[in-house]
């Protein structure tokens, strides 16, 4: 998440790759269907957002016309949504070609991992048709600027406010104790994602926590500081976008239970007397949650996200860390360790 450019890559690329960054059974609940006879589609908003700013800001949105129309365009066309009677934007089809976009990537994606996961008497494409296709237009149209409702004018709106994709840096305060740095070239037979957190032990530590969900903390704190960016206000929690971190995690969770995100065990100590802190937590409501992670920490350790070129003042005194992609076999890069 913090090379957008990256996420937006795995959204519009090889839809039936068997390792998507788009996480299909939490994105479909398992492939369960609605009380409204829909198959669910949870967190799509997210995704589309994400593609919608991509185009807005690309050479092709700018010399468009009617912004909001190609826009809505575009994101049919990545879902899959055909309109014989819709007249054809040139611009639109530049930058499918241009930024090799997959037309129907969403519809390719989802009968893939369907006929991967359910049973076979259930046909993919009949489903799609069924439970998706035939209603996908009303269910991106109802209540347009209804801030409830997912609809494409909503999205369009939204990916205006956001501004272009952007990469970012992420900035920690190194350890004043040495010893600490030493540690991540240690140890050939453990791995990557090991190394990287022993290196990072004196930020985030907690006794018998693996490695993996160390570095899963690591990300709800930078996740955290880029969703605190995108409010008028700074505000000490922020909605939980749960499609987006689990797909920077690279984990395929179908519910995205708290416990697999919240990790309120991990705790820092502020004074001399010992006391800890939980570092992040969580305040549920009825259709959504928010996440806050204590400002004294992030203060404490002076955390913050850079611009990719202002590297070379923070270079003696914090770690400057890089994305690199999801999953664990793809943890974040320290652009300044020698």
């Amino acid at each position: 998440m913090l090379n957008e450019f990256l996420e937006f890559e795995a959204y519009t690329k090889n839809p039936t790759s068997e390792n998507p960054r788009l996480q299909p059974m939490m994105l479909t609940h398992s492939f369960s269907i609605s009380r409204y006879g829909n198959y669910y589609l949870d967190g799509i908003d997210q995704v589309l957002i994400i593609i919608a700013r991509h185009f807005i800001f690309s050479e092709c949105g700018k010399t468009s016309d009617n912004i909001v129309e190609s826009t809505i365009q575009v994101l049919k066309r990545w879902i899959g949504m055909t309109d014989n009677n819709e007249k054809e934007d040139t611009l639109v089809n530049r930058w499918f070609q241009e930024y090799g976009v997959e037309s129907g990537w969403l519809e390719k994606y989802w009968k893939f991992h369907f006929e991967q996961c359910c049973d076979k008497e259930r046909n993919a494409g009949e489903e799609w048709k069924a439970c998706l296709g035939s209603r996908m237009e009303s269910y991106f149209k109802a209540y347009d600027y209804d801030a409830n409702t997912v609809t494409f004018r909503n999205i369009v709106a939204s990916a205006m406010s956001l501004g272009p994709l952007k990469e970012r840096y992420f900035i920690v305060l190194k350890s004043e104790d040495r010893s600490d740095r030493k540690k991540y070239s240690t140890r050939e037979d453990k791995s990557e994602v090991y190394k990287k957190m022993q290196m990072f032990k004196y930020l985030i530590d907690c006794k018998g926590a693996h490695a993996s969900k160390k570095l899963k903390m690591l990300k709800n704190i930078i996740a955290f500081l880029i969703w605190q960016e995108e409010y008028p206000k700074i505000q000490n929690e922020v909605i939980l976008q749960k499609i987006r971190l689990f797909g920077w995690y690279g984990e395929n969770d179908s519910d995205g239970k708290a416990d697999n995100w919240c990790f309120s065990k991990f705790a820092f100590t502020e004074n001399k007397d010992g006391k800890a802190y939980p570092i992040m937590y969580r305040v549920p409501f009825a259709d959504y949650t928010k996440m806050g992670i204590d400002p004294r920490y992030l203060k404490m350790h002076d955390m913050r996200l850079i611009d990719t070129t202002e590297t070379e003042k923070y270079t003696e005194t914090h770690w400057i860390i890089k994305d690199s992609g999801y999953g664990l076999e793809l943890p974040l890069i320290v652009l300044n360790k020698k």
